[in-house]
């Protein structure tokens, strides 16, 4: 009976080992087979609604930053490294005019501006995993729900096609699991960005992981127009900032005012997370700028070649297409505040920054460290709390000194980032009015 007993446990022993091999190799077997259809786990990274979204506001920051007001200009040639500490934030932006933004996971575009199906004519069906980038004109965050949906993508167009100024629409489909999952079902963006034949709209993102269906209308209007700068007064009002001055002018002898202060903070402080608009709608800067006659005559646009300066984009700039770094200031100082119906958060602010990606900049797109693409011609509007000393995100070399931190440049945090600064940014002063060469803002540590 023992010996009996004995076999009888080899044999169970023999069946559980058994069972163990048959079950490692078909998990092994699954995982190949999963690899053969195609199902490879790639890294994506994570992609605000830029299309939506009003502000300076980017989806790849690494740190928070502590106080950092650094002299701008103190590393031009030579600078001083100061730094301060960083630590890890939330991924997900918020403001505190609006609800949080919702993120989705998104591939980031490529460096292209064609990577969707080239434009040459209007179709409702629109173009699924793209969410097409331009200014909002109806619908948006925070929008009457009878305006903001839609049944289908449709629909969504057909409003586009009656609507006065939309020759673009974003769509998030109620039937797509994604949309549902964001509270996004339904949602319809009408758009405006300028159009061309045969060239596809300026995106935000695109790929399998973007739930937006997307559609342009070639044949409406054109929604934007660009206001010509003739070269007879331009010497007046475009003129080039000194990086060598360290205090501004405030004025000339006959209407010199006292210096003006940031009553709100630096927004970047934080990535943006807790910006105060009706702080700033109160300020001193904000309120002066709007009571300003807006002309060229009455300001003065100062700019700088190869450098970024920081601000809240009362204008989107991806797809505001301007032929040159005079044009953006133009449109800087003839915009209009939408209100924040229509503008967003921030649309109740003038402009007073305006940054330009050049037209030939190498490969057409200027970096930035954020999740968009940013095309040749892109123009941001800008507001600024004290534009007369800006906050410097970048500026000439990537590599240099001033954006060190803890040991690591610029250039080695971002390996993409070129060699030289690529945007031509700026500020608009009252006449009479000289900027400083600025300070270093938080970004210039991201």
């Amino acid at each position: 009976a023992p010996l009996g007993g004995l076999e009888m446990a080899k044999s169970r022993a023999r069946l559980v080992i058994w069972c163990l091999v048959l079950a490692s190799v078909g998990f092994e077997l699954a995982k190949w087979r999963r690899a053969r259809g195609g199902t490879h786990a790639t890294h994506v990274g994570p992609h605000l609604g830029g299309a939506h979204r009003f502000g300076s506001l980017s989806a790849h920051r690494r740190h928070r930053v502590g106080h950092h007001d650094d002299d701008a200009g103190a590393g031009v040639h030579g600078r001083t490294r100061t730094h301060a500490n960083t630590q890890a934030v939330p991924l997900a932006i918020r403001t505190s005019r609006r609800e949080e933004v919702a993120v989705s996971d998104a591939a980031v575009m490529p460096l292209t501006r064609t990577s969707q199906p080239k434009g040459d004519k209007s179709s409702c069906a629109g173009f699924p995993g793209v969410e097409y980038a331009g200014e909002v004109v109806e619908g948006g965050w925070g929008a009457d729900k009878a305006i903001g949906l839609a049944s289908s993508a449709a629909a969504c167009c057909a409003r586009c096609q009656t609507h006065a100024t939309c020759n673009v629409w974003v769509f998030c489909d109620p039937a797509e699991r994604r949309c549902v999952d964001k509270n996004l079902e339904g949602q319809c963006w009408l758009k405006r960005q300028p159009l061309l034949r045969g060239v596809a709209p300026s995106a935000m993102a695109s790929g399998d992981a973007v739930p937006w269906t997307s559609g342009a209308d070639f044949d409406a209007v054109s929604s934007d127009s660009h206001g010509e700068v003739t070269d007879s007064n331009l010497t007046s009002w475009f003129k080039p900032l000194d990086v060598t001055r360290v205090t501004p002018e405030y004025g000339d002898e006959v209407n010199k005012q006292d210096p003006r202060r940031r009553e709100c903070g630096s927004p970047a402080a934080d990535a943006y997370a807790s910006v105060n608009a009706t702080c700033l709608e109160r300020s001193r800067t904000a309120v002066e700028t709007l009571k300003g006659v807006k002309s060229e005559s009455s300001f003065v646009a100062w700019h700088e070649r190869s450098a970024s300066f920081d601000g809240l984009a009362v204008r989107w700039g991806i797809g505001h297409f301007q032929p040159s770094a005079a044009a953006c200031a133009a449109a800087c100082v003839r915009h209009v505040p939408l209100g924040v119906k229509v503008g967003g958060p921030f649309g109740a602010l003038p402009c007073n920054a305006f940054v330009w990606c050049p037209v030939d900049v190498d490969g057409g797109v200027c970096f930035e460290p954020d999740a968009h693409t940013h095309g040749a011609g892109d123009c941001w509007l800008k507001f600024t709390e004290t534009p007369e000393a800006p906050q410097v995100n970048q500026r000439e070399r990537n590599d240099d000194d001033a954006f060190f931190v803890n040991g690591v440049s610029f250039k080695d945090r971002h390996p993409d980032a070129p060699f030289l600064t690529q945007w031509t940014s700026g500020v608009v002063l009252p006449t009479g009015w000289t900027p400083s060469r600025g300070t270093y803002g938080p970004r210039a540590r991201w």
